[in-house]
């Protein structure tokens, strides 16, 4: 399975991506377009946290998500279709995504950033 490493400035937490199919790495650089997920304002002040998964149909010639849906719900509709918006806005570069599906899941939680790149744990927080 292919993986993207990304950091996003929100209390927002991506772990990686992964192509369904491959199994190299898809470094942010191969994603043209990648729109920071933001937490709700509503979940915020309910102290709504919950992790997903969040899939990526991706059409291969354009690199454009063509849908996306959630494996895994986060439990809360509110950061599902939080994840699901802000996903369908992403694009790749042509022909990275070789089997036109990558599956990233995602964190909603009240404090922080947390991302894992290549192995490596990274925290920030904002």
């Amino acid at each position: 399975m292919r993986v993207i490493a990304m950091l996003l400035m929100s209390s927002v937490s991506l772990c990686f991506a992964q192509d369904k199919a491959a199994s190299t790495p898809i470094p942010m650089r191969d994603v043209i377009n990648s729109v920071k997920p933001d937490y709700p304002e509503e979940a915020r002040r309910r102290h709504i946290t919950g992790s997903g998964i969040v899939v990526l149909n991706v059409d291969r010639a354009s690199g454009r998500v063509t849908s996306v849906t959630m494996a895994q719900s986060t439990g809360h509709k509110i950061l599902d279709d939080a994840a699901i918006h802000t996903f369908s806005q992403w694009r790749f570069k042509p022909g990275v995504v070789s089997e036109g599906k990558v599956k990233i899941p995602i964190n909603f939680r009240m404090g922080g950033v947390r991302s894992r790149m290549a192995g490596a744990a990274l925290d920030r927080a904002y």
